[in-house]
């Protein structure tokens, strides 16, 4: 590896928060059970447990097969690999072959595990989307045919077992039993939204119209079918059953994606306005709420989707929602994951196990670190719902933190046709540049040219234009913008190039669930926040509020391949 810049600044890198992560996702599983991934850990139970859950099967298996495959791309780091291979072979285990869909398996967990014509739980749609998903990116990062056949056989199932309604399509209910059975049972997670993404991205990678005509028809459906999920201007609507953000905000990804893909800018506006109404329900700093009917906690899930979105966005040239890509990403997300042991709660409370068999307590605190929690108040890790109190590490939102680094991670840098693109303000290291960020202590960034001849640096919305300094190779040089994007042309490789600008030290008063709260910002980054949390207090970062860089050794990760962007 070139050593390049060292020391360097010792600020926040997304791959080092990848390798972290990895711990979790090869503790997890349950080798005894085929590798099968454990959904639930209480950490304040006495003794601690991990607990297996129905959401095992398809959609927590799913995840993880997904993340491990970003974390091997971003840190480079392929310890674990026994516990990865299980994984996949767990997944694929309950692909019917008649039909290519994914049958949980009859189980004692959960509520809704009513038994199909062949003696399974049924084929939830939400487990095909999150199936698509993995089966998508193990092919993007391994290139294995058979897996893209696997997908391929999948959206034929789901093809056949949609039913059409004009121009529309839909699944009745959440589960399909077979024989044309579905689950009688209110819909809860917007069953006709969760496949629209990979759906697209499937189209984008083999051109299949079949896969991209369904997923304009469940758009249809996710727009138009009663009771309506989105209103005119995309706020979402509430109902009895379906008051989950997360599953919404997944559909709002498959049809923005969907929207870009066919040039649909109705579509993109509709999805724009949707977004801009969720980000309302949230906060500044990432924090969003899990339930609409009682918006008090977030879920990890939920600010994925966020970014995911403010990614796609910002990539079809509304650079305004980087913004929103770094501090959420600096802020909830990175708060949400588990360092250290250090950071668990200390166990207290008895919880009488309801399915014998269903727990493990070995070793269970060492095993989740790295994994993220499910939820947390706006200024706290500890919280209380209608449903549960404390603190938990779950099977879902792990992996979908660890997929919204990998979303922040891979668009820190872009390479496109007239240049590289710097669009956060984030350590990375990749095949065209390295970059070291010095951000929140300093209004600086080093750039290494390695393979580059023209380069694009976005500049924070709050620094006036003439306040920034670029230099190369030591010298100054003259300012030339293209929109909020410094421009540098005519580089070479080793040239050293470093821009600066005043980082901006506020507070401002925000209402998150329904609470005030005084927030300390400093750049990007949240340093604090009144009144502290109760618990296990989040944001308390008095040493990011300073001018001085903590430094160390250069240990940078690996490039990246020049293929890192999947999604």
């Amino acid at each position: 590896m070139e050593k390049i810049m060292s020391p360097i600044s010792d600020t926040l890198d997304l791959a080092t928060r990848a390798k972290a992560a990895l711990n979790y996702f090869i503790q997890n599983p349950d080798p005894e059970a085929g590798f099968q991934p454990y959904f639930i850990a209480n950490l304040e139970a006495d003794p601690p447990y991990l607990e297996h859950s129905e959401w095992d099967f398809g959609d927590v298996s799913s995840r993880f097969v997904e993340a491990i495959a970003y974390i091997r791309l971003m840190s480079g780091d392929y310890s674990g690999q026994e516990a990865e291979a299980g994984l996949k072979e767990f997944m694929l285990s309950f692909l019917d072959p008649s039909d290519g869909l994914l049958y949980r398996p009859q189980s004692p967990y959960g509520p809704y595990q009513l038994a199909s014509s062949g003696g399974r739980a049924g084929a939830y749609i939400w487990d095909q989307g999150r199936a698509l998903y993995a089966l998508l990116t193990w092919y993007l990062t391994e290139g294995e045919e058979k897996v893209l056949k696997k997908a391929e056989r999948m959206i034929d199932g789901l093809d056949k077992i949609a039913v059409r309604k004009g121009d529309a399509c839909y699944f009745p209910t959440e589960a399909y039993l077979g024989n044309g059975k579905w689950l009688d049972h209110p819909l809860m997670w917007v069953p006709d939204g969760q496949p629209i993404d990979p759906l697209v991205r499937y189209f984008q990678l083999t051109g299949d119209r079949k896969a991209l005509d369904l997923a304009r028809k469940l758009a249809r459906s996710v727009l138009t079918r009663k009771p309506l999920t989105f209103g005119p201007d995309g706020e979402m609507l509430r109902d009895a059953h379906n008051t989950h953000f997360h599953s919404r905000t997944a559909a709002l990804v498959g049809l923005l994606r969907l929207g870009i893909a066919i040039g649909d800018e109705a579509l993109i506006d509709f999805v724009e306005k949707a977004y801009k109404w969720a980000r309302a329900q949230g906060s500044s700093f990432g924090w969003m709420p899990e339930q609409l009917r009682t918006p008090k906690w977030s879920e990890t899930c939920s600010i994925t989707d966020m970014i995911n979105l403010a990614v796609l966005l910002a990539e079809i040239g509304k650079s305004e929602y980087w913004e929103d890509v770094e501090r959420f990403t600096r802020n909830c997300l990175v708060e949400s994951q588990i360092l250290s042991q250090e950071m668990l709660p200390r166990p207290w409370r008895k919880v009488p196990e309801k399915v014998p068999g269903s727990r493990s307590y070995d070793r269970v605190a060492e095993r989740v670190v790295g994994g993220f929690v499910g939820s947390v108040f706006p200024n706290d890790r500890y919280f209380q719902a209608d449903w549960h109190d404390g603190f938990g590490i779950s099977g879902c939102c792990s992996p979908s933190g660890t997929k919204g680094l990998y979303l922040a991670w891979s668009h820190i840098v872009t390479h496109h046709p007239d240049g590289i693109y710097i669009n956060l303000m984030l350590n990375a290291n990749t095949p065209w540049v390295e970059v070291h960020s010095f951000l929140p202590y300093q209004g600086r960034i080093n750039i290494q040219i390695k393979k580059a001849s023209k380069m694009y640096v976005r500049v924070p919305s709050w620094v006036p234009k003439k306040a920034v300094e670029v230099k190369r190779n030591g010298r100054r040089q003259d300012l030339i913008f293209q929109g909020v994007y410094l421009v540098q042309q005519g580089l070479k490789r080793g040239d050293k190039i470093e821009v600066t600008y005043p980082v901006r030290s506020h507070k401002l008063i925000e209402k998150v669930a329904g609470e005030e709260y005084f927030l300390q910002w400093r750049g990007y980054t949240l340093v604090g926040i009144e009144p502290s949390g109760k618990r296990m207090p989040l944001y308390q970062r008095e040493e990011m509020n300073q001018t001085k860089v903590p430094l160390r050794p250069n240990g940078s990760p690996e490039p990246a391949s020049e293929n890192f962007h999947l999604w």
